[in-house]
This record gives C-alpha cells, structure tokens and sequence, in this order.
C-alpha cells in the first residue's frame, strides 16, 4: 500500500484541507483525490503528493480519466 497526501487548494493555491490516504497504487491514488475534489466544490484544485514529491495536479473541471497519469 501506499501512503499519499492530497492537498486541497483554493483559488489563490493556497492550501485549505489536506488528507492522509492509503490506496494500493498511484492510479487509485487519483481517482480518490479526484472523487474527494468533486465532493468539495468550494475547493478549485487538488494535488496529490508522495513525500516531497507532487504526483498529480489537478483543476476542478478540468481533468479527464484519459488525461491521467500512469503508475
């Protein structure tokens, strides 16, 4: 399993919530981040990172499931 931090960001990129997740690989990683993002419309963007490193930006409304990265 594998631990990832998904920050949630406002319009500025300012970092407005955070949370810890636990998925079995990086795709999923992903789709939960971008499920959690679309439960929260007040938030405008999500990243997910993996300890010092940023694995996945994303814009609300403006991800598609092909533009998505692999593992």
């Amino acid at each position: 399993m594998h631990v990832y931090r998904c920050y949630f960001l406002d319009e500025a990129d300012q970092i407005q919530a955070f949370e810890v997740i636990e998925v079995a690989n990086l795709r999923e990683g992903i789709d939960r981040a971008l499920t959690m993002l679309k439960a929260r419309p007040h938030h405008h963007n999500v990243e997910l990172w993996d300890g010092s490193r940023r694995v996945y930006p994303a814009v609300y409304g403006n991800v598609l499931p092909h533009q998505r990265g692999s593992d």
